[in-house]
C-alpha cells in the first residue's frame, strides 16, 4: 500500500479564511506564523498517532 504523505500548511496569513483555504486546498493540518514550537510538535504528534492508528488498521484488514 502508498502512504499518504500528511501535510501540514505554515503561512503567515492567520485569518479563517485562510485556514480554511489551506484545508480546502487539501492541506491535513494548519499552523501560522509566528510559529509556537509547542503547537508544532502537538500538531506532528497528532498526525504520527493518527498515521500509526490507519497503518494498524490496514493491517488488521
Amino acid at each position: 500500500f502508498v502512504k499518504q504523505p500528511q501535510i501540514v500548511a505554515m503561512t503567515a496569513n492567520a485569518m479563517t479564511e485562510d485556514k480554511e483555504a489551506c484545508f480546502a486546498s487539501g492541506m491535513d493540518q494548519y499552523l501560522s506564523k509566528p510559529l509556537q514550537i509547542s503547537l508544532l510538535v502537538k500538531t506532528l504528534k497528532t498526525l504520527s498517532d493518527i498515521q500509526k492508528k490507519t497503518e494498524s488498521l490496514r493491517l488488521i484488514a
